[in-house]
């Protein structure tokens, strides 16, 4: 590989775990200043980068719209599916997988409950990020700084009457989440229908998704859904596994 085509996969790389300036990049590639910006320009030549309005750089267009491609073409449902079957298969309810992109975080498959009533959700929409198991559990395993570039285009939207609407309670429930190791929605985005999510991890060791059993309270209520933590928990890192995450990543 040359040293060129090297730099700028690091690059993007770098900019994909969060937005950099030239100055970040040039120390981390251990190059000049000048050198970096150069990489920089060919890079958005071809719009994988683009600069973002506080004058750093972040993925650009091209790249996101590969990431929707890559989320529908490659084989991460199709290895993470038995791992949801079998979730599926031990709680009888329904069963989300969510991942990470970009700035938003999207619900890339779906078990259907084995009951008459069933959760009303779809693949490929996009995941409220403050009053959901699997959104909560995605922010809670982010920097500090990630999580503000999420809260900048947050809406704070009330959904319910246990709804989370600001900045500060979102961040302490944040802090239990990660305490616990797993999200909950306690009828906090739909009245009557609870959620625990746990947070799945790329070879990189950063949060990739998160996957979830969602299920009315008037057939398994909070209390009792959260003792299937364990079963969720041994699905988060099968699929953890499949994406080349191990504990010492």
């Amino acid at each position: 590989m040359s040293q060129s085509l090297e730099r700028g996969l690091h690059i993007l790389e770098l900019i994909g775990s969060q937005p950099r300036s030239i100055t970040e990049l040039s120390v981390k590639l251990e190059v000049h200043p000048t050198t970096a910006l150069r990489l920089v320009h060919d890079l958005r030549k071809w719009h994988f980068v683009q600069i973002l309005p506080d004058g750093n750089y972040g993925l650009g267009p091209v790249l996101i719209g590969l990431g929707h491609e890559a989320i529908k073409t490659n084989d991460l449902r199709l290895r993470a599916r038995p791992f949801l079957l079998a979730l599926n298969e031990e709680t009888t309810e329904t069963v989300h997988l969510a991942v990470l992109d970009m700035l938003d975080i999207m619900y890339v498959d779906k078990v259907e409950a084995r009951h008459a009533i069933r959760i009303e959700s779809h693949v490929g929409r996009v995941v409220l990020k403050h009053c959901t198991g699997v959104g909560k559990a995605v922010l809670s395993c982010l920097t500090e700084a990630q999580r503000a570039d999420h809260y900048a285009g947050m809406d704070f939207r009330r959904y319910t009457s246990k709804t989370i609407t600001d900045r500060a309670e979102l961040d302490r429930d944040l802090a239990l989440t990660r305490e616990r190791g797993y999200a909950v929605d306690n009828e906090e985005h739909e009245r009557e229908i609870c959620c625990v999510a746990v947070p799945i991890f790329s070879a990189t060791g950063v949060v990739a998704g998160s996957v979830s059993v969602s299920a009315p309270v008037s057939r398994l209520p909070l209390p009792r859904l959260v003792e299937y933590l364990p079963q969720i928990q041994r699905a988060a890192e099968g699929i953890s596994g499949v994406l080349g995450y191990s504990e010492t990543s």
